[in-house]
């Protein structure tokens, strides 16, 4: 049979002790004797009130009645507060008998026969044991009385249930108990007893200090001990007493002091009102006298620079503008002269002497005067010149292209009128330079009987002269196409075009910032020196004709064009900073198919074949430099490339005639082009100057400037000094900040040329201000935006290959950074690392056999997060905004035959990698940046193999991409270097 805990009500699972279960007589009444008496049944039970009334009148009553509850119905019972240790104790003065509603219920109608005294036994319910009819069911008999016929239980049971009510019938406690109820009520018990002993043992020192307190009271004192503390005491409050009075005495010299610190403090309070109101009416004074003083600072300026303009503007500059067409001169616009294969009109050149003698007529009556034996009469394009002396003759200084015998005669004439403009011409310059002797004009006029009818050379010189004539005069201000200033003057104008750069720059991106969809086009330039031999004198020099060669190059091109259909692009030739260089470029950009790809050989070929065949026989060109165009990603994503295929196209390993220990030429021309100043460059402290400016216009890129979330700021590592004024200007107008600290960087510099009519421009349909200073930066990488008035996009600049001997070398490296550049984009590359990291490979690159013996940093992971091969990430999961398009197939993956243009940037991972950078790099050898290291870095060449494995190439094609890419690869293996084959040419004496 299974009891019941009388606390937690839980079934009781163990049995009890088997030496609980056959109790003797005698065993019980150990038990019981054992236990604490059972509360006397002879109590008189009183009444609350009653009990109260009973009570002294002292705080005793009122505590009473603080501890009894306010409301008696708010009293629970045991059970009904949940698992309590232990019942309530009544008041001591509230003896009482709790009945059990079972007890009562059991209770017989007539008292039973009994020897011995009945007790009422306290009971929680009927379900706390087995149940049992009965008298024995509500109470507990002594074991010694007489008992009735028990009805048929165990004598276990009994024994058990005698037992139970024993126990309870002497403790507070209902029995049973399970364990833990058990343990509950012992740790209550224990604390119950902490609390008691902590209270007994303050009540024993209370009584041990009352005792002491009543030996001392109990100690007779003597009264001559009593009269000396008398005394002492009376000692004492004399001294106090005499303290308190120098403390009063003190008192009232403080009063004193403070009154006067008082009367000081308010003085002080009125001169600091009155000083206060004088600063105020001065500070009001003088924030007027900035207000005017700045006033008149704008006035000045507005002024002067009214002033600098009406000096540099008058009629004259509408009326005559003198500039130059390719090899002739031009004034309005009207070609001066002819060359052989280049037609002008007669009409034109006739209009063009009119307006010529016309300048000639207005400076002499400028300067008031008269040239000696002729008279000028201009008359538009019949105009004449009359002699004063003599026959006084007059010659039209106008020709007709007529040969008849007649026309011959009238074109003598015209012969004797260009001598006698040449004539006046002299005499205007030697009187104004007996004005002004420090004046130099930039030729010499000729005499009569050195006249040369190569009226390309010496009309554009008269103009020159003619243009000087009127500049040197600041009453007239005449302004020329292409006329440069001198430093001095154009240092002037350095903040005015650095200004108006910056609004022609921000007029481009407003038309511009927006703009999406184009293709991805690309191009290059090839530059050749043009050499003459001497075959006489066994030797070779650079021929300085660009001029001429580049006017017979224009019409042949133009020639070339219109014969051949729209569809045919002719290259194209330019000048370049050299009169020994020319500079080609393909007629159009190159598209994104792969015949585009691979005709690049074969143009640079025709380019050269063209060049060469219009040149002098004793002359060829050959090529100086070459680079790819490839935007703000990819402009990012290059610059760690940039040095790397500096040192791996290295091809200047000899000078004036003897081999280097360099093998680049970058370094040589950024001295060269290098004009900072001993502040800029920080050898002497700033005075004149703004900046310490780190590097050479020539030299390596400073900055990233992409807004992807891999360019993280610890790659920007370089110190990069930048016009505070122009960065906050970009930012004002919702410019990035990278891109607003890229054009404030560059824009620290000085334009190196002004050219002096183009000053004052239209900002909004010019950009040559902002490429005055953008493209004299010549960094390995340039971010160009597109110019005016034209549907070019975004451009990237590479800039740091070296040209190769061969155009098979050029094309090679031009179709690698091709396809390098769709590999970033395609498989979303990351090749980021310390900018400091990219100069120091920039000083690597130029090492002797750099890409043979050298190391250089590079990214150890290249591939995006969670990638371990090259793949095309262009599935819409990837990219935060991705629509599908005709170019990636919204996300499904086929080869085709033209490259493509849609890259969205990749969605940054949900964690991104927060090492440090330092971590993200390390050294590696050139065979290892581009044949790969290790598992985890494949290497450049096959990134791009693998991108070409995602186009659609023949055989064929894939075999002519497949020479380029091994030319690199053996260049990176140290098996083709270009120092290889100086070293191998004989020595000959």
């Amino acid at each position: 049979m299974n009891y019941v805990c009388q606390q937690c009500k839980e079934p009781l699972q163990s049995q009890l002790d088997a030496s609980l279960v056959d109790l003797s007589p005698s065993q019980y009444d150990m038990i019981a004797a054992s236990l604490p008496p059972s509360p006397s049944s002879h109590v008189k039970y009183l009444s609350e009130t009653d009990q109260l009334s009973q009570l002294p009148p002292s705080s005793a009553k009122a505590a009473w009645q603080n501890a009894k509850p306010a409301d008696s119905s708010a009293r629970q019972s045991v059970r009904s507060q949940g698992k309590q240790p232990l019942r309530s104790y009544p008041a001591p003065n509230e003896s009482f008998v709790l009945l059990q509603d079972s007890i009562v219920h059991n209770i017989p109608s007539s008292p039973l026969p009994s020897t011995g005294l009945t007790k009422a036994i306290p009971n929680s319910s009927p379900s706390n044991m087995p149940t049992m009819s009965g008298p024995a069911a509500g109470t507990v008999l002594h074991p010694e009385a007489e008992q009735p016929t028990p009805t048929p239980i165990s004598h276990h049971l009994r024994s058990t249930t005698r037992l139970f009510n024993l126990l309870s019938s002497r403790t507070d406690i209902d029995h049973p108990l399970c364990a833990e109820c058990a343990q509950i009520l012992l740790s209550s018990l224990q604390r119950q007893l902490d609390e008691t002993k902590k209270e007994r043992d303050g009540y024993i020192a209370f009584e041990r200090e009352v005792r002491k307190e009543k030996e001392r009271e109990s100690q007779d004192i003597g009264r001559d001990e009593i009269e000396r503390k008398i005394e002492r005491l009376r000692v004492e409050e004399h001294t106090i007493l005499e303290q308190l009075r120098l403390a009063e005495r003190e008192k009232e010299q403080l009063d004193e002091e403070l009154r006067v610190l008082e009367l000081e403090e308010k003085m002080l309070e009125s001169e600091e009102a009155e000083f206060w109101r004088l600063h105020n009416e001065h500070q009001l004074t003088s924030a007027n006298q900035a207000s005017l003083l700045a006033s008149l600072r704008a006035a000045y300026a507005a002024d002067y620079a009214t002033y600098e303009k009406l000096e540099r503007t008058n009629v004259y500059n509408d009326a005559f503008c003198i500039g130059h067409d390719g090899v002739f001169g031009t004034i309005n616009g009207l070609r001066l002269g002819r060359v052989p294969g280049v037609p002008v009109e007669w009409s034109e050149i006739n209009a063009a002497w009119g307006q010529t003698l016309l300048l000639l007529y207005t400076i002499a009556r400028k300067l008031d005067f008269t040239f000696e034996n002729y008279r000028l009469v201009p008359m538009g394009s019949f105009s004449r010149i009359e002699r004063t002396v003599g026959d006084k003759a007059a010659y039209e200084l106008y020709g007709s292209g007529d040969l008849h015998f007649g026309r011959l005669l009238h074109n003598r004439r015209f012969d004797f009128a260009m001598v006698a403009f040449l004539d006046c011409l002299k005499q205007s310059m030697d009187y104004v330079k007996s004005q002004d002797p420090s004046l130099e004009f930039p030729h010499h006029a000729q005499d009569n009987t050195e006249v040369d009818y190569k009226w390309g050379q010496w009309m554009t010189e008269f103009l020159d002269i003619l243009a000087l004539f009127d500049s040197h005069f600041s009453a007239m201000g005449l302004l020329y196409l292409g006329t440069p200033l001198a430093w001095d003057q154009a240092k002037r104008y350095a903040d005015h075009v650095r200004h108006h750069g910056i609004t022609q720059f921000l007029h481009t991106w407003d038309r511009v910032k927006d703009r999406t969809g184009d293709e991805l086009l690309w191009g290059d330039e090839v530059e050749y020196m043009v050499i003459a031999f001497d075959h006489d004198e066994k030797n070779a020099k650079l021929s300085l004709r660009q001029t001429e060669i580049l006017a017979e190059l224009a019409e042949i091109v133009e020639s070339l064009s219109g014969d051949s259909p729209d569809s045919v692009s002719i290259p194209k030739f330019h000048p370049e900073y050299g009169r020994y260089m020319l500079e080609s470029t393909p007629g159009s950009p190159y598209t994104g198919s792969i015949p585009d790809l691979l005709s690049v050989e074969a143009n640079m070929r025709y380019r050269r074949a063209l060049a060469r065949n219009h040149l002098k026989e004793d002359e060829i060109p050959i090529t100086l430099t070459s680079f790819p165009r490839l935007a703000r990603r990819m402009y990012d994503a290059l610059i760690p490339i940039g040095p790397i295929m500096l040192a791996l196209t290295a091809a200047s390993p000899i000078w004036r005639g003897y081999l280097a220990d360099v093998d680049c030429r970058w370094n040589v021309i950024a001295g060269s082009v290098d004009d900072r100043t001993e502040e800029e460059r920080g050898i002497a402290p700033l005075k004149t100057n703004k900046y310490v400016v780190p590097k050479s216009r020539y030299d390596s890129v400073d900055l990233y400037i992409s807004q992807d979330w891999t360019n993280k700021p610890a790659y920007n590592d370089a110190i990069v000094p930048y016009d505070e004024a122009i960065y906050s200007r970009l930012l004002s107008h919702d410019i990035d900040d990278l891109l607003s600290k890229h054009i404030a960087h560059l824009f620290i510099r000085d334009p190196l040329v002004v050219f002096s009519e183009t000053i004052d421009q239209d900002d909004a349909s010019s950009n040559d201000h902002f490429e005055n200073i953008q493209s004299t930066n010549w960094q390995t990488l340039r971010f160009k935006p597109p110019p005016p008035k034209s549907s070019i996009g975004w451009r990237v600049e590479f800039r740091s290959m070296e040209v190769q001997m061969t155009d098979f070398e050029n094309a090679a490296f031009a179709v690698f950074i091709v396809l390098l550049s769709r590999a970033i984009l395609a498989f979303s590359l990351n090749f980021y690392i310390p900018i400091s990291k990219v100069d120091e490979n920039m000083t690597r690159a130029q090492n002797r056999d750099a890409a043979h013996t050298g190391r250089f940093f590079f990214r150890k992971n290249v591939l995006p997060p969670g990638r371990t091969s090259p793949s095309p990430s262009t599935t819409p999961t990837e990219y935060s905004s991705h629509t599908e398009c005709s170019e990636c197939g919204g996300g499904v993956q086929t080869k085709d035959r033209k490259l493509r243009n849609c890259f969205p940037p990749m969605e940054p991972p949900s964690v991104l990698d927060d090492a440090p950078v330092e971590e993200e790099y390390e050294e590696m050898t050139m065979e290892e940046i581009f044949c790969g290291k290790g598992p985890t870095f494949p290497g450049l060449l096959r990134l791009v193999e693998a991108y070409v494995e995602s186009l659609a190439a023949t055989p064929s094609e894939r075999q002519q991409i497949n020479k380029y890419l091994d030319l690199v690869r053996r260049r990176a293996n140290g098996t083709s270097l270009p120092r290889d084959f100086n070293s191998s040419i004989p020595i000959i004496a």
